[in-house]
């Protein structure tokens, strides 16, 4: 059962923390392509983006992230959980 419960919570965190910093995983991409200029400030690029094509472009690609993430949070936090007491059990 704890073993359950580490998968929901890294599951959970990291689907949380996909979906809030999709947007700015969409920024830094148009940074890198050069649909921003170099230097663009952060919040005014958002700002410009929602604006300009709405605040569904914000979370383009987002589900498959979060499905990402959360996957790969809930295997790992269990993996590590389960080496850590694994370790500390064999002293």
């Amino acid at each position: 059962m704890i073993l359950l419960q580490f998968v929901a919570a890294g599951s959970v965190s990291s689907a949380l923390s996909s979906i809030l910093t999709t947007p700015l995983d969409v920024v830094k991409t148009r940074l890198a392509t050069g649909i921003l200029p170099p230097g663009a400030p952060i919040w005014r690029s958002i700002w410009l983006i929602s604006r300009e094509e709405g605040l569904s472009v914000l979370y383009a690609g987002a589900g498959e992230r979060v499905l990402w993430s959360a996957l790969f949070g809930g295997i790992g936090l269990s993996c590590f959980e389960y080496c850590k007491r694994y370790l500390l059990s064999a002293d």
